[in-house]
């Protein structure tokens, strides 16, 4: 066939799109609780065979769905729930919902119930909740309702404590029947039951028959449902959890399929454990008991029930599907997809990524998720291939049919086929690319299919097989030649010279390796060979030549420059060179060099460097990285920044030059010394100074000196710029041993002389030493000794020191001479020439002082004098030397005295001293030396009680063994306590106490004292002077006696007109009372005592005795304050009597004449008493007993009367009637046949009848 012809023949291509997004075609999800089902169905959009269909048969439609089998088979699949909260509402519920909450019970559980509401209810009828509060009893109820406003406001408005009928007990019973009435009224056939219950503590009551029971405290059983049985009384006994369970189990049977959750809100175990019995736990339906510590833990057990209710399989559930990159979403479902929530994600490889947030997934409520595909123009039969999908959610860790919580689920890839059409294959045509010389051009198509052709399609092929093979085929031309030995390599030149080489591959790209020296406009042409192979034949087909245009440019050129810093103090050491080596590297390999030197000013440049690498022209990643370095320049070191060269040159500092001050003046001794400044000079200039002083110890080294000066080596030397009057200088020393500059002074002197001046009597006591030490001493401290006697010069006792230094430290030297003490000598020194020391010897004193001691309590008696006076007297033998003036003596000072220093010794004798006192009336002296004792004994009294008690000798019993008596003083009018004694019974029986020698003043004045007692239980106490009287009034008791008379208000008349009564105390009569009507048969014992000798006394009430009574003392009926009633009851037994009434028949014996009975009225004083009935079974006799014989004292008579008998005449013979026959006719024989007493029959059938009536009602009782 030749190029550029019509096409002959069409042709059919086949697509066969395998697992488009990499999804599964899945059967029915398996019964397996709780799995989450996936599924992925690809299907063709049309299938007819029309030109228009069969395009539109490369669209798919494609269906993702996610479902989940439920927990249990129960569940209603169209979502509605009749839902009852039965809430508790006692006062525990108002307790904080956990140690650190700021929220109690109630307010945590009715925010979590509006959660739970919210998050069910959608107000379209599909769930709907009703609530029963409870508490002792249920409180408020809300009918089922699908309304979230009404519940809502229920649960603001009525669920609220404290509330005023509630006591904080739990009827939890009474609250489940409530809510299964709740659950009768409201109930949708076709919705599913769930009981929730919510409660902090354990079940207190329970209802029956409309009676509450229970403790109200602990769920302990209780008897309820008390009746009599047969003779018996039973109960019924059962626990409030108990009845709790039987009314939640009846519930159960009654909705059968109804799901039960409790919740015990708070730390209670035993709540728990109740409620985990009343509900025991199952799967299908199910029945689920949770604990919620705190509001946190609530809320997320509402959330929990929530997600079961809603069927809730997985949460937070993301599929995420891969669109192959042959496969394109259309417009339309990429628009639907975004709308829907739908991530759309184009990526770079081509394929597209679906994200769809599904949330939860739940059971039976299958997720869908629709889109269109198209596929892409297969233009040389490719096939495709396909990802798979993934659907990531999580599951309850109570799922049952996974074994952890996060899971991901992949999708089995589905398969459709797409219908047969045929195409051709076209291009774009003269398409351009844009390179640069040494760098890869990359063509990503040349061809680009099913554009601006007409498509046609071959009917009859429509569901045939074609298999496809394209073929690229390169114009060959004098400048575009095929490599030899290669299929689709190719090289390209222009004007001679080689441009690049080509490569062409079979899915249409190819390669341009352009070459250094590439550039303008480069070109090539190009056609394609399709051969189509069917059942039948093989066939080509060409398509037109096209033509690709290459743009190669030249590559991208740049310039590198620098310069280079020097720091050597501008070559101060003279080390620089004249010239230096700079080279360029290129990505770390060096490619040029360069000198530079000080004619360039030390710069430099490299010129024409390519900015990429060759064959990466504009490739940011292949940029080329220039940097320079440096040869080595010896003696400086090289720093290198981007293109700046810095070479550094340490100057040579190595020089120290020390200097040392040395001082010739004795330490400094005249205080001349100073501070002084040294210079440093340099070749003779000076380059810098330092102070010297005591602070740097008078030395100091200059370093860090610079050691040459324009290549030349610095002398260094110093001198000393402060002049010192009176000293000279001197330097010596060196750079290398340091300098040494020395400072010379001459130190002043002078001479010091004194003498030794005796005060003594001219030794009149021969106490003088031949000789005496004398220590010098400068600024205080000793610097010499010398020795002194009267021969020590021609001038007596005279001393001399020569040459002592006058200053030190610069300051002027104080000296001062001590001598060595000198035994019975004191030592002084003249005060206008300190050098002259006075020996002084005084004769020997004594100092003498005393101390006057008072023995007198104190002064008790307030006779001290203010003052004494006492005289020293001094005696040698019998001879008085000495006698001072009087001196006196008072308390200011301690009553001492002292009378100064007195002579120890007169005439070489030792004098003897006394004190004599000056009178002291009242008072006895004692000497004892110089101390003077003054004696007073003060006057004493003793005081003398007695204790009186006032108490019927102790007739309570209630005095105490003793007594604390106080005594107090009171003085200046200040009482104050000064003893107490303890009290007791005397042998003699009296109660006496004393208090013995006490003083009788203080501080001069009298004494009051006066006695107190400490409180004894039960009495009064009264002080008179020393008598205390201690008065109790003894308990008494009262009887109140009442008589009482049990004889038919005496009927028998025997009563007495009075009776008497006696007490008595401890079995001895004591009083005695008569009692009558006049007293209103009763008496009073009045203000009896209680107690004899402590004991209480035991009174006895004794009624003399009344004939024909038998008495009763009763015991108190009425107690108050000692006050007691007595009842004494008289009985008397009615005397009764009887009679035997008789009946005779005077007939001859006529029996068939006689009535079978008769009937007699009986009379009591005449008045009809009884009825009575004879007859022939009881032998016509009848005895009435036990009858009344008085009446009001009097006998009564009984009379008889017979009702009258036809035939026959009545006569009385006291209590036998006589009956006489008066028919004068014929006597009825008696009767030997049988025959039937109707009187009988009716009697015998009646007691038929009421026997069978009673066994029918003993059997109905016991089946009931």
């Amino acid at each position: 066939m030749v190029k550029n012809s019509k096409l002959k023949k069409l042709f059919t291509w086949l697509f066969v799109i395998a697992g488009i997004f990499g999804l599964t075609i899945v059967g029915n999800a398996q019964d397996e609780a709780g799995k989450i089902i996936v599924s992925k169905t690809a299907t063709k959009i049309y299938d007819e065979t029309s030109d228009d269909n069969l395009e539109k048969g490369r669209y798919a439609k494609v269906n993702l769905s996610v479902n989940a089998n439920p927990y249990n088979t129960s569940v209603v699949t169209n979502g509605k729930l009749d839902i009852v909260l039965i809430f508790d509402s006692s006062n525990s519920m108002a307790t904080k919902s956990g140690r650190f909450s700021t929220t109690t019970r109630m307010q945590d559980a009715k925010q979590a119930a509006k959660d739970f509401a919210n998050t069910l209810m959608d107000n379209k009828g599909t769930v709907k909740i009703g609530i029963v509060e409870f508490g002792t009893q249920v409180m408020d109820v809300q009918e089922m309702t699908d309304s979230k406003t009404t519940v809502t406001r229920f649960i603001n408005n009525k669920l609220n404590i404290p509330r005023d009928n509630q006591d904080g007990g739990t009827n939890l019973q009474a609250a489940i029947a409530r809510a299964k009435t709740v659950l009768n009224n409201g109930k949708r056939e076709d919705a599913k039951q769930i009981v929730i219950i919510l409660t902090d503590g354990v079940p207190t009551f329970f209802n029956y028959n409309g009676t509450r029971y229970g403790t109200g405290q602990d769920d302990s059983e209780v008897n309820y449902n008390c009746r009599l049985q047969i003779i018996d009384y039973i109960c019924d006994s059962q626990s409030p959890s108990d009845a709790a369970k039987t009314e939640l189990d009846n519930l159960k049977t009654t909705h059968k399929t109804s799901d039960v959750y409790t919740i015990v809100f708070g730390n209670e175990k035993e709540a728990t454990e109740k409620l985990a019995k009343i509900n025991p736990e199952n799967k299908d339906p199910l029945y689920k008991n949770y604990n919620a510590l705190t509001g946190d833990d609530l809320k997320k057990m509402f959330e929990d029930i929530s997600e079961q209710l809603m069927n809730i399989i997985g949460k937070n559930s993301v599929v995420t599907d891969i669109i192959p990159k042959e496969f394109k979403l259309t417009t339309d479902s990429k628009q639907s997809l975004i709308e829907q929530g739908v991530e759309v994600v184009e990526n770079n490889d081509g394929t597209t990524t679906l994200i769809w947030n599904i949330g939860n997934v739940e059971a039976n409520n299958i997720k869908e998720l629709t889109y269109e595909v198209k596929a892409e123009d297969d233009y040389h039969g490719s096939i495709y291939t396909n990802q798979s999908a993934t659907l990531k959610t999580t599951v309850a860790e109570d799922n049952p049919y996974y074994d952890k919580i996060s899971q991901e689920i992949t999708f089995e890839k589905p398969t459709v086929e797409i219908p047969a059409i045929t195409k051709d294959d076209h291009y774009s045509e003269n398409p351009s690319y844009i390179g640069y010389a040494s760098s890869t051009i990359t063509g990503t198509s040349i061809l680009n299919n099913d554009l601006n052709k007409e498509i046609k399609t071959d009917k009859t092929k429509a569901n045939d097989t074609v298999v496809v093979k394209d073929e690229i085929i390169i114009n060959e031309t004098s400048t575009v030649v095929k490599v030899v030995g290669e299929t689709n390599k190719y090289q390209i030149t222009k004007d001679g010279v080689l441009q690049g080489r080509l490569t062409v591959n079979e899915d249409g790209t190819f390669t341009f390796n352009a070459t250094n020296e590439a550039s303008g406009e480069v070109e090539f042409t190009y056609h394609i060979k399709s051969t189509i192979n069917t059942h039948h034949e093989t066939e080509f087909v060409y398509s037109n030549d096209a033509k690709v245009t290459l743009l190669i440019n030249s590559r991208q050129k740049t310039s590198i420059s620098g310069v280079k810093v020097w720091h050597d103090a501008n070559n101060n050491d003279g080390l620089r060179p004249t010239t230096i080596t700079v080279k360029l590297l290129a990505n770390n390999q060096e490619i040029s060099s360069q000198e530079v030197s000080a004619s360039t000013n030390w710069a430099y440049e490299f010129t024409d460097l390519y900015v990429y690498e060759e064959g990466h022209e504009n490739e940011e990643n292949y940029l080329i990285d220039y940097t320079v370095k440096e040869l080595n320049v010896p003696g400086y070191t090289t720093e290198i920044t981007g293109t700046t060269i810095t070479n550094t040159h340490e100057i040579d500092t190595s020089v120290e030059v020390s200097v040392r001050k040395v001082w010739d003046d004795a330490a400094n001794q005249d205080g001349l010394r100073k501070e002084i400044t040294v210079a440093l000079l340099a070749n003779g200039k000076e380059v810098d100074t330092i102070t010297l002083s005591d602070t740097n110890n008078w030395t100091y080294t200059f370093n860090n000196l610079q050691k040459y000066e324009d290549g030349k080596e610095i002398k260094y030397t110093i001198e000393e710029k402060t002049t010192l009057d009176g000293y000279t200088v001197e330097i010596t020393g060196s750079v290398k041993e340091g300098y040494t500059i020395t400072n010379t002074h001459t130190p002043v002197t002078i001479d010091i002389t004194g003498e030794k001046v005796w005060l003594d009597n001219n030794n009149n006591d021969n106490t003088r030493p031949e000789s005496i030490t004398l220590k010098l001493l400068a600024n205080g401290k000793v610097i010499k000794t010398t020795t002194v006697t009267s021969k020590t010069t021609t001038n007596n006792w005279t001393y001399e020191f020569k040459d002592l230094p006058k200053f030190e430290n610069g300051k002027e030297i104080i000296y001062t001479v001590e001598e060595v003490p000198v035994e019975n000598y004191e030592t002084s020194y003249d005060e206008e020439n300190p050098f002259i020391i006075i020996n002084t010897h005084e004769n020997e004193q004594l100092e003498l002082s005393g101390e006057k001691t008072w023995k007198d309590a104190n002064n008790q008696d307030g006779i001290r004098p203010n003052s004494i006076k006492v005289t020293l007297i001094g005696k040698v033998g019998d001879k008085t030397i000495y006698t001072s003036e009087k001196i006196e003596v008072t308390a200011t000072t301690n009553w001492k005295y002292n009378f100064g220093k007195v002579n120890k010794y007169y005439e070489g004798q030792e004098i003897t001293y006394t004190v004599i006192e000056d009178n002291v009336e009242g008072y006895n002296v004692e000497y004892n030396g110089l101390d003077i004792t003054n004696t007073h004994t003060p006057e004493t009294l003793d005081i003398a009680g007695t204790k009186v008690w006032n108490d019927s000798d102790n007739q309570d019993g209630i005095r105490p063994e003793e007594i604390t008596v106080i005594l107090n003083k009171t003085v200046a009018g200040v009482t104050t306590k000064v003893t107490e004694t303890v009290v007791k019974e005397g042998a003699s029986g009296n109660w006496n106490f004393k208090f013995e020698n006490l003083p009788k003043y203080e501080n001069g004045e009298e004494i009051i004292y006066t006695v107190e007692e400490v409180d004894v239980n039960g009495y009064t106490s009264e002080i008179k002077d020393f008598t205390i009287t201690n008065t109790h009034t003894p308990e008494t008791v009262t009887f109140n006696i009442q008589k009482e008379w049990y004889d038919e208000e005496n009927n028998d008349g025997i009563r007495p007109e009075s009776i008497t009564v006696r007490i008595k105390a401890n079995g001895e009569e004591i009083l005695t009372a008569i009692l009558s009507e006049k007293t209103n048969w009763q008496a009073t014992f009045k203000d009896l005592p209680k107690y004899t000798n402590g004991q209480e006394i035991i009174y006895e009430i004794v009624e003399d005795a009344v004939d024909g009574y038998t008495p009763t003392v009763t015991d108190p009926i009425k107690e108050t304050d000692n006050n007691i009633t007595i009842v004494i009851r008289n009985t008397h037994e009615l005397e009764t009597t009887e009679i035997l009434i008789e009946k005779v028949w005077d007939d001859l014996g006529n029996e068939n004449s006689r009535p079978d009975s008769i009937t007699v009225n009986i009379y009591a004083n005449g008045k009809l008493f009884e009825i009575v009935e004879i007859t022939k079974e009881n032998n016509w006799t009848y005895t009435l007993d036990r009858l009344q014989k008085y009446l009001n004292g009097e006998e009564i008579i009984y009379t008889v009367e017979e009702v009258e008998l036809a035939d026959y005449v009545t006569s009385y013979d006291g209590y036998t009637i006589i009956n006489s026959y008066k028919s004068k006719g014929e006597i009825i024989p008696p009767y030997t046949g049988t025959s039937t007493n109707t009187n009988n029959l009716y009697r015998e059938m009646l007691v038929l009848i009421l026997g069978a009536l009673s066994i029918t009602y003993v059997f109905k009782k016991k089946e009931n």
